[in-house]
């Protein structure tokens, strides 16, 4: 048997491997505190609230009042380590494993946390956080590819949304930290050492990825590990013996990949299209949802109850996104087009209410951004099996390597648009509504792929440049869950946030 079908045997997802999923959900908690840390630990307190006459950040302690840009500079900072070590770590989990590279990658996450918390200058916390933004970049995506390929292929979609709403729980509890602890070293090493209780579990218990030991040849190795997780869910009557991945088709699948290139997006013009689209929109939502995510603050004059808002408005886009994109109504394209346009509008209408009364207006600033949040956090949902569907099989780890890497240009420049406000309050909100609805324009340029067959490049190829007949009774739905094992890439394009 392949190993694919070893988990039909084993268990695609048995109690042991719930398990295992729920320690990377706690791990994607780190995540979440440590890229959004920022809205706290460099706050200006507000001392007309109470709560917040006590806090100490990095603005009170270095006398960053009128620095605002250096508190957006490092947030910057943090976002470009985490790119490169998407790019660098990505690959060498590809050649040499998961389970120690996240391994390492996590403890050393947690490590440079630790430290961010003793430094003495600003300079020096812009360093550490370019160091932790490097390692939760590097640990995060290899995490996921380590939960998803020790479970059946049929759980990749309802596990990698799951997990989603685990960064928004980081996000809460960061909140919650900052609340009681009033104090930015107390908040840094709170948040880097209690994570570090999972570390044994990461050691001692989770196993390396079967599904890559089988890709890369270790058959012996692969069988102990679904041995393992056979005997952990019970079924110690089960054993496991897998055979050679068939060699023709290994071959013509790496004959295929070798033959097309970045160029061959845009070759065709109908790719080109696709892919143009696609680049940018991966940039506005990352653009749009880390702008709003980092100016937190304006959704409550409480640094805290802002930051919370923040992350629990982010649960019910889930589950929302998720239920759309699965009706004929709206599918996959109709959701992320509606979502931008509720985005873009809602950032829109607080252009038009600048002028409102102070205290309609901090009612309707507070609904409009949780309005903003909830629709570009559904985007983000959606958008990574959309793209996974619309692209041949044989260009599509070229297509969303391409545009995660928009994406991350998208994070690294939207810290700086809040700055905007001196000069016009309503401008950060007018850039971020232009950028959502130009998304959803272009939107509607790319195919619905719900119920759907992946194009291949034949399609692409033809005279005409149309792909096979939605209609086709051969067709079935496609998700991300494609392919057995993934490449950096391709986790990359999962966990884009």
């Amino acid at each position: 048997m392949d190993v694919e079908g070893a988990f039909s045997v084993v268990g695609s997802c048995g109690k042991f491997q719930k398990f295992l999923v729920a320690v990377f959900f706690l791990t994607n908690i780190s995540s979440g505190m440590q890229i959004v840390m920022m809205v706290i630990v460099g706050a200006t307190p507000n001392l007309d609230v109470d709560t917040e006459k006590n806090l100490t950040t990095i603005v009170t302690e270095w006398n960053l009042y009128n620095e605002q840009w250096i508190v957006d500079l490092m947030s910057s900072l943090f976002m470009a380590g985490y790119a490169v070590g998407v790019l660098l770590f990505g690959q060498i989990s590809d050649l040499v494993g998961r389970k120690w590279t996240f391994t390492l990658n996590y403890i050393l996450l947690l490590l440079t946390g630790v430290w961010s918390s003793f430094c003495t200058n600003w300079k020096m916390f812009a360093a550490a956080r370019t160091i932790v933004g490097f390692f939760v970049g590097a640990s995060g995506h290899i995490m996921f590819a380590l939960m998803v390929e020790n479970i059946g292929s049929e759980y990749w979609a309802i596990t990698g949304m799951s997990m989603q709403g685990f960064f928004s729980i980081g996000v809460m509890l960061l909140a919650l930290f900052g609340r009681f602890l009033q104090n930015w070293r107390h908040i840094c090493l709170t948040c880097s050492t209690i994570p570090m209780i999972l570390v044994p579990i990461l050691i001692f218990i989770v196993p390396e990825s079967s599904r890559w030991l089988y890709h890369v040849g270790k058959i012996e190795k692969a069988e102990k590990v679904l041995q393992y997780i056979a005997n952990k869910n019970g079924k110690h009557n089960v054993v496991v013996r897998l055979g050679c991945e068939d060699e023709n088709n290994s071959s013509v699948k790496a004959e295929n990949l070798r033959k097309y290139s970045f160029i061959d997006l845009f070759r065709i013009c109908k790719l080109a299209l696709y892919a143009l689209c696609s680049f940018y929109i991966w940039f506005a939502c990352s653009f749009v949802y880390y702008g709003l995510t980092f100016d937190a603050a304006t959704l409550s004059p409480n640094i805290y109850i802002a930051t919370l808002l923040s992350g629990v408005i982010e649960i019910p886009s889930i589950f929302i996104s998720f239920i759309m994109m699965r009706h004929r109504w709206f599918g996959r394209k109709g959701t992320l087009i509606l979502l931008f346009v509720l985005s873009g509008s809602a950032s829109m209408s607080l252009v038009f209410a600048d002028g409102l009364q102070s205290g309609n207006l901090l009612i309707i600033q507070t609904a409009l951004g949780l309005v903003n949040k909830l629709a570009v956090s559904g985007v983000f949902s959606v958008l990574y099996i959309y793209m996974a569907e619309i692209f041949p099989t044989q260009l599509r780890l070229v297509a969303i390597g391409g545009s995660s890497m928009f994406a991350r240009v998208g994070a690294i420049i939207s810290p700086f648009v809040p700055l905007l406000a001196p000069v016009a309050s309503y401008l950060p909100y007018a850039i971020f509504g232009l950028v959502a609805v130009l998304g959803a324009v272009l939107n509607l340029h790319l195919p619905e792929t719900l119920h759907r067959t992946v194009p291949s490049m034949r399609d692409f190829e033809k005279k005409d440049g149309e792909c096979e007949d939605s209609n086709s009774a051969n067709n079935v739905l496609v998700n991300a869950s494609e392919s057995c094992v993934f490449t950096s890439q391709e986790v990359d394009s999962l966990l884009v946030r």
